[in-house]
Parts: C-alpha cells; sequence; structure tokens
C-alpha cells in the first residue's frame, strides 16, 4: 500500500475515519492516510453479485 504523501510501503492500521474508512499510519515517516475504498451501493452490506442477482429477480416482477 502506498500513501499519496509517502512511497513508504510499510504501514499499520491507525483506527477509523468518520466515514467508516479504515486509517492507515505509515511506520517509517508517521504520515497517515485512510484508504480509498468506494462503496458502490452507500451503506448496503451486500455484495456485488448477491445485489446485481437481487436486482434482476426484481426486474422480472
Amino acid at each position: 500500500m502506498i500513501a499519496i504523501a509517502c512511497q513508504h510501503e510499510d504501514a499499520k492500521k491507525h483506527g477509523k475515519s468518520r466515514k467508516g474508512d479504515q486509517c492507515w499510519k505509515c511506520r517509517t515517516c508517521g504520515t497517515t492516510f485512510t484508504s480509498d475504498h468506494r462503496r458502490p451501493l452507500a451503506d448496503m452490506r451486500i455484495d456485488l453479485d448477491n445485489a446485481a442477482t437481487v436486482l434482476g429477480v426484481l426486474r422480472n416482477l
């Protein structure tokens, strides 16, 4: 994992942001950053394959 502010590969978990994204801290320089995970289904916790199946069934009703 590479942060924008630094180019070091060694990072550890450092809590969560207000939005619930994982925060990381570089062990070499101490820079903190968040993972850039996009949630295509907003706050829904269903995986994309199951969501596609459900939408396909609903479309056929």
